[in-house]
């Protein structure tokens, strides 16, 4: 695995003898007179095979009389170098190379991590704590769970990871989540919304706050209070520290603030 374009040359290049490549998974061919068919090219060892993104090599030698059997190389590079870089590629199993990402919140398999770039909601068994930066190569099986981009693999093994790392905190109003790809935009991200009031009661963990006109749905992780201030009245005012998701059930898609 890589990070950075390599160029690819043969060990103990021969001058006598000719070596073909394919960097499509095909096998390189030569025809009766040994000349490249299909997708097989001349190797130059002056330049090499330049590679910068996953490719599978395949070369073999010849001296026009003979050919070699064929030897194979897979050079893998991240399909991603940060969390929205990698939430843009839809569902699927990738490599990325984080940098400073830090874990925000975890319950058991649940959790939230975000970099620079984006946040990703997490459901996946790993051993990460709140606080704990990722430097590195993580492995990821992301899914789209009811409209919010979610890892239901996040392996860091591969990773360097530090602990006992500042929460970040994205200070937004509610009109900044509900206005164009704001809920997308701060998707998983650990944000706070300062002077909300609650507009609808909080029965079984759900209800709605409001903000200078604006409201969004709300959905409690544990019953009591939410976040740092009990609001489970109507008119209730204070600051909500949360997760903002896409929630689809039944047909019918919610913006919601997830507060843990």
């Amino acid at each position: 695995t890589y990070f950075e374009a390599q160029t690819v040359k043969v060990k103990d290049y021969d001058n006598g003898l000719k070596y073909y490549y394919t960097t499509d998974g095909t096998d390189p061919k030569l025809d009766a007179s040994f000349q490249p068919t299909g997708t097989t090219q001349p190797y130059n060892d002056e330049t090499g095979v330049s590679i910068s993104t996953t490719t599978t090599l395949k070369m073999i030698a010849t001296d026009e009389a003979n050919v070699s059997s064929i030897r194979t190389a897979t050079y893998k590079f991240p399909d991603a170098t940060s969390i929205m870089e990698l939430r843009s590629l839809g569902a699927g199993t990738y490599s990325v190379m984080l940098t400073d990402a830090i874990v925000t919140y975890v319950s058991g398999k649940n959790g939230f991590v975000q970099d620079a770039t984006g946040g990703l909601m997490l459901y996946a068994t790993n051993k990460l704590k709140v606080g704990d930066k990722i430097s590195g190569p993580v492995n990821v099986v992301l899914v789209d769970y009811k409209g919010t981009d979610e890892a239901t693999t996040f392996d860091v093994s591969a990773a360097t990871i530090t602990s006992d790392n500042p929460l970040p905190l994205t200070t937004l109003t509610i009109q900044d989540l509900i206005t164009g790809d704001g809920i997308k935009t701060y998707e998983s991200m650990r944000v706070q919304i300062t002077d909300v009031v609650v507009k609808n009661a909080i029965v079984s963990r759900n209800g709605t706050i409001s903000q200078d006109d604006s409201s969004i749905a709300l959905r409690e992780g544990v019953d009591g209070c939410l976040s740092t201030t009990c609001m489970m009245n109507v008119n209730s005012i204070g600051n909500v520290i949360g997760y903002p998701i896409t929630f689809t059930s039944g047909g019918n898609t919610t913006l919601q603030l997830s507060v843990m």
